[in-house]
């Protein structure tokens, strides 16, 4: 079986892998999901809070739904080739575990605020990624359901008190 997924047809299905695989690194990237999460919890620290709140749900919600539309494009039998969604998967499921495993061990010493919503985002994250990684719509609404009900009001309210509470020091 591994070298039926080795075994490409041409040249153009190659470098088209290659090029979904490169443009699943830059979402991550953007998302924060580990091991492309280095700088979450520095521009969670040193940017100004409502500029935190907005790298907080902001881009993950647009980039999230484009995540979606690439699991749909994976899934499709019509569009990949046999086997290669597994490698995919895979994938997502090593990145999801990794964000788990390095946004709470990174949370654990943390004595600023901002930097543990940053590691706690990217926790986050990476249950977003298991539900997707399901291969189910079950898994598909998990995620979607996580992410606004729990992820976003979260850093809606936490944001809301840090705002109200900096407003009357300030006062």
């Amino acid at each position: 079986m591994s070298l039926y997924i080795l075994s490409f047809e041409n040249e153009y299905v190659l470098i088209s892998v290659f090029g979904f695989v490169l443009i699943l690194t830059g979402l991550f990237f953007k998302l924060g999901i580990a091991p492309f999460h280095f700088w979450v919890p520095d521009i969670y620290d040193g940017s100004p809070t409502f500029i935190t709140y907005f790298f907080a749900l902001i881009p993950k919600l647009a980039i999230l739904f484009i995540l979606y539309r690439a699991f749909a494009f994976i899934l499709n039998p019509y569009y990949m080739i046999p086997y290669l969604s597994y490698i995919f998967i895979f994938l997502f499921s090593v990145c999801a575990i990794l964000s788990l495993i390095f946004g709470s061990i990174g949370a654990l010493y943390q004595t600023k605020i901002k930097r543990l919503l940053a590691f706690s985002a990217i926790a986050n994250l990476g249950y977003i990624l298991l539900g997707l990684c399901n291969l189910s719509v079950f898994g598909l609404f998990a995620s979607i359901y996580y992410f606004f009900f729990i992820f976003f009001i979260y850093n809606s309210d936490f944001f809301n008190f840090i705002g109200y509470s900096a407003l009357f020091v300030v006062c």
